[in-house]
């Protein structure tokens, strides 16, 4: 069977969770992986403190886009 064959026949069959993940897996990941080439995104966050993590994650973004612009 070919892929798109498969990718209907699970919507048909109602396997939305199989779809979802075939889905994830073959299209979605390759394509974030290969638009994400060459940019350094590498973090880690101590999840044992949420709110913590939230103003950690807050701050990484707001150096990685620098300041904001007026409008």
């Amino acid at each position: 069977m070919r892929w798109a064959g498969r990718l209907v026949g699970l919507l048909e069959a109602g396997a939305d969770a199989e779809l979802v993940e075939l889905l994830l897996e073959h299209y979605y990941d390759p394509l974030y992986r290969h638009s994400e080439k060459g940019r350094d995104h590498a973090m880690e966050v101590d999840s044992t403190d949420p709110a913590r993590a939230a103003r950690e994650i807050a701050s990484w973004i707001e150096r990685a886009s620098g300041p904001p612009t007026a409008r």
